[in-house]
């Protein structure tokens, strides 16, 4: 047995299994990022969904323009997940029930999730102890087009051009953090190279 930091790995049959301190076994995360080529193309279809949401909302079709909007936010996520992939696998480890290995079978309640979790969207702490988000909104609207769900939900959720402008600006909002996050990582690289003064 040998300990490192409040973890103990075991060896057995020359493997070492690895365990935390509450003697759970930690399964390594093995993510599959997006390939060159896929990674283009969901920055291209987050574009291409916001472009097409304020087409539809001029339109005054404000249940599509929130829809293309959660697309669009769930592809930006994507794209950022697979950029800093040690971030995203170092949040994995710690949850209980994952999302899948493949980051292009996670849906928009996984790309949420991992973005609170990794710090690069905003969150609240709740009443409970949860972690809380106004985010929550563009999905649970985005929901809206499954039958199902909008039958089952108790509140008459009508889609205007005041929700249409929440789910906007917080898709700005989230957009603006996840791009600050990369500017920020850039500056320190380029201050590192010694592209800019520091």
């Amino acid at each position: 047995m040998i300990g490192r930091k409040n973890r103990i790995y075991i060896q057995f049959d020359g493997h070492e299994e690895q365990r935390n301190g509450v003697g759970e076994v930690m399964r390594p995360v093995r993510l599959r990022v997006l390939s060159d080529s896929r990674f283009e193309r969901a920055h291209l279809l987050a574009s291409r969904y916001e472009a097409e949401s304020r087409r539809c909302a001029k339109a005054g079709a404000f249940l599509g323009a929130a829809i293309l909007v959660a697309a669009a936010l769930e592809a930006s996520i994507l794209c950022m997940c697979s950029l800093y992939k040690p971030e995203v696998v170092a949040y994995l480890r710690r949850l209980r029930k994952r999302p899948s290995r493949q980051l292009t079978r996670w849906g928009l309640h996984d790309c949420l999730r991992v973005a609170t979790g990794v710090g690069w969207l905003p969150a609240r702490v709740g009443r409970r102890g949860s972690r809380w988000t106004p985010f929550q909104l563009v999905r649970r609207l985005r929901n809206l087009v499954h039958p199902g769900v909008a039958v089952r939900q108790q509140t008459r959720l009508y889609v205007g051009r005041r929700r249409w402008e929440t789910t906007r600006q917080l898709f700005v909002d989230a957009t603006d953090h996840l791009y600050l996050r990369i500017e920020v990582d850039l500056r320190r690289a380029m201050r590192r190279e010694g592209l800019i003064p520091r």
